[in-house]
């Protein structure tokens, strides 16, 4: 069945999809293991206070990330915070001002 539908014209593009992706093929690349760090957001540095400022709201973090680095992103309709501090694979979503680093 693949092989029939993959290799007829295609009515919109009026290629070979089979073909076409043989030729897309010298284009394409694996993937990186990491993620790029857009994905993850921006950074924010926790202050003395044990905060962090983003997107114009000040949320507070867990004692021991002062000084620590944390990623902060937006996610639908809900913030994510993560990194940083004794357990940086550690990341909660909140939408209060309180984030769990």
């Amino acid at each position: 069945m693949e092989a029939a539908v993959n290799g007829r014209v295609h009515r919109e593009t009026g290629r070979v999809p089979a073909e076409a992706l043989a030729e897309e093929r010298a284009h394409l690349h694996r993937l990186p293991v990491e993620p790029y760090t857009v994905a993850l957001g921006e950074t924010r540095k926790v202050n003395p206070d044990q905060t962090i400022r983003f997107g114009s709201v000040r949320y507070s973090t867990p004692p021991g990330h002062v000084d620590t680095t944390a990623w902060c992103r937006v996610a639908g309709d809900e913030r994510e915070a993560g990194g940083g501090g004794p357990d940086p694979g550690r990341a909660a979503v909140r939408t209060s001002p309180t984030l769990v680093l």
